[in-house]
């Protein structure tokens, strides 16, 4: 018992380096720490959801760290990872989805060149509506010719519009859906 409550405080110790490397976007710190394992998992809130499992890479976004994001990003994290929350199926968002929520446009732009689609991830819909990006939600309609789940994309707005009263965005979600 003894070694096991060492390496969670070992894990824990590690994780908040990690974290304070990133809050700082210090990209030599985290270029020295930084081994073979791309998708690091940290432990944090989001929204109010508390103490969910966070990629490093998410991590960058939620702290503006563009230096150590891209950095992460060339050295092949995985953007396609998902916040996990033990408790629920809630907030289980990818990178992408993660940049729209924080308006990180630069890096939603990095990960559209690395062929990370926007317009068919019913979670960018979703993170749309509920941060009250509605230019964003009127760009995805405007292309709604070329999104094949369309109707998803369209539900997962209208959904995260509803839960944070976005009236706005409600009623551009209804009338161009």
């Amino acid at each position: 018992m003894k070694s096991e409550n060492n390496k969670e405080k070992e894990e824990t110790e590690q994780e908040m380096h990690f974290k304070q490397i990133i809050e700082k976007d210090d990209l030599e710190l985290l270029q020295q720490e930084f081994e073979n394992d791309k998708n690091i998992i940290l432990h944090d809130s989001f929204f109010e959801v508390e103490k969910m499992n966070i990629p490093i890479l998410h991590y960058c976004v939620m702290k503006k760290a563009m230096k150590c994001f891209k950095f992460l990003i060339l050295s092949g994290a995985d953007p396609c990872q998902t916040l996990q929350n033990k408790n629920s199926a809630e907030y289980e968002w990818d990178c992408i989805s993660i940049a729209v929520c924080f308006g990180e446009w630069e890096m939603m732009k990095i990960l559209e060149e690395r062929g990370i689609n926007k317009l068919n991830n019913p979670n960018v819909w979703e993170a749309a509506a509920l941060t009250h990006r509605n230019k964003l939600l009127k760009l995805l309609i405007s292309n709604k010719d070329q999104i094949p789940n369309f109707e998803e994309c369209l539900n997962k707005g209208l959904f995260g519009a509803i839960k944070e009263n976005n009236l706005k965005g409600l009623i551009l979600l209804i009338s161009k859906g």
